[in-house]
């Protein structure tokens, strides 16, 4: 990134995760939640990329500072697990997720086109 000029673009991005699940019975479940992320520019992206799902974790893992509304990760009481880096990684195990969460960082983060 350039040290001559300074683009006016927040450092931190709020990043709105859908998707669904499907429960015992084959039924798909929604889930919506919001990650906090970092962004990360377009040269360290694409020098980031060309891996599989383990460097989608690696990325998320390293952006992600928080979350907002998240039910899939239960603590010990069964009430929505606070963000650390434990809780984190174990949402990112259930399967697929670690892409569902890559992809809406990647869509969320971008500039967009005003239609």
């Amino acid at each position: 990134m350039s040290t001559k000029y300074k683009t006016i673009v927040s450092n931190n991005a709020l990043i709105t995760v859908k998707g669904s699940l499907a429960d015992e019975d084959g039924v798909q479940v929604p889930f919506n939640f919001s990650l906090t992320c970092t962004r990360m520019g377009a040269t360290e992206l694409k020098q980031r990329l060309g891996g599989g799902e383990a460097l989608m974790q690696e990325v998320l893992q390293e952006v992600t500072k928080g979350w907002q509304k998240q039910t899939l990760v239960l603590d010990q009481d069964g009430k929505p697990a606070e963000f650390n880096g434990e809780s984190f990684t174990s949402l990112l195990e259930i399967a697929g997720m670690a892409a569902v969460c890559f992809n809406a960082y990647m869509k969320g983060q971008a500039a967009t086109e005003k239609n």
